[in-house]
């Protein structure tokens, strides 16, 4: 996915979140006015601002009308989300607008025999390539044995938490990688999955740490943690992680919601 298919995608987003704000501002019945907050001491007060022609009133909100001005208080913050997600709409459509039309995403997604010519990935990154996930990759090749959970995309893995992680990625659509070579400083690491963004085609390393009741395997985890931050690595920025200890094993809601918040 190229820069401009991404903002359109987020662009998409960002109408549906407009109607759903407008809709809550219509339906909402709310006050004539606007609501004022002052400091007082530990506490606040608040009051009714009306404005009619050149005309100010303001009134104050004793404790019997504090409903009042929780729907103001509603009503600004919606108008405010209203406003700011209409610039970021508009953003979007100045962006395009003077955005090339001609990228190297756009150029290899209409012309495929670029990728018989070139490693798309090496050259270009990841993002530019629909078929990052599909094309051949270095894999561990420890333990060959221990891989026997079958997939939905077709993989073999070696726990169910890591089943579970890929079959959810796979039903949303998302490009990954098992146990993908990774250079990592002077090392090289096999993360347990590296993810691609659906939307921007940013990636991202998953690691998955499922025994973290273990002594001998925190060690490892703090060593291997500590190797990616030096090398640029942070969680939420280009790194995610999920954990699970015995008494606390790895669920689907915990998967969806990484998934949701950074990968869709």
């Amino acid at each position: 996915m190229d820069i401009e298919d991404a903002m359109m995608a987020e662009k998409r987003v960002l109408l549906k979140k407009l109607n759903i704000y407008q809709d809550k501002f219509e339906r909402g019945n709310f006050p004539e006015g606007r609501i004022q907050i002052n400091k007082n001491g530990r506490g606040y007060k608040y009051y009714q601002v009306i404005q009619k022609d050149r005309k100010i009133t303001r009134k104050y909100l004793k404790k019997d009308k504090i409903e009042i001005a929780k729907s103001l208080a509603i009503k600004n913050l919606l108008q405010k989300q209203i406003s700011s997600t209409k610039m970021e709409i508009a953003a979007i459509d100045a962006y395009i607008k003077r955005h090339p039309r001609e990228t190297p995403a756009r150029t290899i997604k209409n012309q495929p025999a670029y990728r018989k010519l070139i490693d798309i990935p090496s050259y270009f990154g990841a993002e530019c390539d629909d078929n990052w996930d599909k094309a051949e990759y270095e894999k561990s090749n420890k333990n060959p044995e221990k891989l026997k959970i079958a997939t939905l995309k077709g993989d073999l893995v070696r726990s169910k938490a890591e089943a579970m992680i890929a079959d959810a990625l796979f039903r949303n659509g998302i490009q990954y990688r098992y146990e993908c070579r990774l250079k990592v400083g002077n090392e090289y690491f096999y993360p347990d999955f590296i993810v691609k963004n659906k939307r921007t085609g940013k990636i991202y390393i998953w690691e998955h740490y499922g025994m973290m009741d273990d002594q001998k395997y925190i060690s490892k985890y703090i060593y291997k943690s500590k190797a990616y931050v030096e090398n640029g690595y942070v969680m939420s920025l280009n790194m995610l992680a999920t954990f699970e200890t015995e008494k606390i094993p790895l669920d689907s809601v915990g998967i969806d919601r990484v998934i949701e918040n950074y990968l869709l």
